[in-house]
């Protein structure tokens, strides 16, 4: 507990407290307490001085000023800081200043450093000078940034002399001497692999890091969050994660000495389970802790053109480009009409597949306008394959010159050779056609996947149901395994029941339903079996 409680104390003054020295000139003392002001320094011109302003053009409240009376005076004035310690987190200056004439007066804003004296001027080094055009003469206060890495470990003096010239002005605000981070943020973090339970992630520079990361959307420090230590490496496994989700990972770099970089933020995620029951579905509406397509099972393979995922506007009151067959999202293949033939394919899964058994993949499919001698129609195959890299694909239905822009249902059966882990996917290979000029896509939506048990499976597994009239109840059960859903409809394909279960014995009440003829779709083991009952 004590390490946890000093490491949230430690970000916390990491991230909300780096500025160690600020100085905004709005107090009511000036010059501010431990500053020192020298005017006409080294007996330079005229003698005056840096005072304090209200409001200045484009600056905060209150700044400090320095101008010359009358236009042919000439001085050098000085307002140094207090003692200032610099170190890897203290090691930056940073104000904002500007010129107030036109760039034809010839002064500067030098900017110099003593480690030894506040009161010694020759004892300063001077680390930068701006002229008037580089202090936005007459157009706005200019934000600069000086290194003081030259000191690091020491403490300084940092003098501002406006070295002015034929009654010129300049004026100085927000003054502060804060960290550039101690070292290296996590550089270029890069999610290189998942799974269903694991996240990958690389990064460019080794050393040790602190990690943290939660169910997205996260936030640094929300409860529930996972913290970790990488030491001498440059890369990390998240693991035990929820299938099908996304995560917020923060990665920082420890400097040591107690310093910390700023944190890297990057969004991972797992694929869904392989193991799924059948009929199986995916409507690709993204729940609220799915930020990834790879949350959805989904992934592309391309030579030409490609997928992208859409989703519809329902808030513009124009349904004429919406394109979702269910929800608001789907997927849709680039034009194909510029250059070369389409071939891109959309995969999803991997599912884990039976041998013997019968797939069935469909999904909805249309084209986003009507084909014509500058239009191109689509083509399209699904697929089966082992990989979703394009190499293993067993063609499964091949749909030419399709034309149509209302939603069809497309489908094609697979029965493996092998049990194991397979991909179904959806390949445009448009042609490119002479003469064409416009563009047309075809769009996915709604997938499913069903699947007929083999010949051995149902001589193994055997339904038996019946029809209470006494009860008012459907009554079902399997010879062996679970009963996963019961989908009713009458006999005009209406849906009048819906129910899930986990089950080898269930009992659906029908008192709500008319007397008549029904078809229950019963779902068990991976597979769907109608039966036909009377209600009297």
């Amino acid at each position: 507990m004590k390490k946890i409680t000093l490491l949230l104390m430690a970000i916390l003054s990491f991230n909300f407290g780096s500025a160690q020295f600020t100085e905004d000139f709005n107090g009511t003392t000036f010059p501010p307490a431990g500053w020192v002001i020298y005017p006409g320094a080294n007996g330079l011109g005229t003698a005056v001085t840096w005072t304090q302003q209200g409001t200045a053009p484009d600056l905060d409240a209150r700044c400090i000023w320095e101008a010359v009376t009358p236009a042919t005076a000439i001085a050098e004035d000085w307002i140094v800081t207090p003692l200032i310690p610099v170190n890897a987190m203290q090691n930056e200056l940073k104000f904002n200043a500007r010129d107030f004439n036109a760039p034809d007066y010839g002064s500067t804003l030098s900017i110099r450093v003593s480690t030894t004296s506040q009161t010694n001027t020759t004892t300063f080094t001077e680390i930068a000078n701006y002229n008037e055009a580089a202090l936005g003469a007459n157009t706005g206060p200019v934000d600069f940034v000086i290194d003081l890495s030259a000191y690091l470990n020491s403490s300084v003096y940092i003098a501002f002399i406006h070295l002015n010239n034929d009654g010129d002005a300049v004026a100085i605000d927000d003054v502060s001497v804060d960290g550039a981070p101690a070292c290296a943020i996590p550089n270029a973090l890069n999610l290189t692999d998942f799974t269903s339970t694991t996240a990958d992630v690389t990064w460019t520079n080794a050393g040790d890091f602190e990690i943290e990361y939660g169910l997205f959307p996260y936030a640094l420090r929300d409860p529930g969050g996972t913290t970790d230590v990488v030491t001498a490496g440059s890369s990390y496994q998240l693991t035990s994660l929820t299938p099908g989700v996304s995560y917020n990972l923060f990665v920082r770099q420890n400097c040591g000495m107690g310093l910390l970089s700023d944190w890297e933020e990057i969004i991972v995620g797992t694929s869904p389970n392989a193991s799924v029951s059948f009929p199986f579905s995916e409507d690709l509406e993204p729940d609220a802790n799915q930020a990834l397509l790879l949350n959805l099972g989904v992934s592309f393979f391309t030579n030409t053109n490609n997928w992208s995922f859409g989703q519809d506007d329902i808030t513009d009151g124009d349904t004429t480009n919406d394109r979702a067959s269910n929800g608001i999202s789907f997927f849709f293949s680039n034009n194909t009409f510029s250059n070369a033939d389409a071939d891109a394919t959309l995969f999803f899964g991997p599912f884990t597949l039976t041998t013997g058994n019968q797939y069935t993949f469909s999904f909805d499919q249309r084209n986003s306008v009507v084909s014509n001698a500058t239009t191109p129609n689509k083509d399209i195959e699904l697929i089966a394959a082992t990989t979703n890299d394009g190499a293993t694909n067993t063609v499964l239905a091949t749909f030419d010159d399709m034309n149509n822009i209302t939603y069809q249902v497309r489908s094609g059966t697979f029965s493996p050779a092998s049990s194991g882990d397979y991909y179904f996917g959806i390949r445009d290979k448009s042609t490119v056609l002479t003469g064409v000029t416009a563009g047309n896509s075809v769009f996915a939506d709604a997938i499913t996947i069903s699947s007929t048990l083999s010949v051995g499976d149902f001589n193994e597994v055997s339904l038996n149901s019946f029809f209470n009239s006494r009860t008012n109840s459907l009554n079902v059960e399997i010879s062996q395994g679970s009963i996963e859903a019961v989908e009713i409809y009458n006999l005009l394909g209406q849906q009048v029941a819906n129910q899930k279960f986990n089950e080898s014995s269930i009992n659906i009440k029908m008192d709500a339903v008319p007397a008549g003829v029904y078809i229950a779709k019963v779902a068990f083991e991976g597979t769907t079996q109608s039966v036909k009952f009377i209600k009297k």
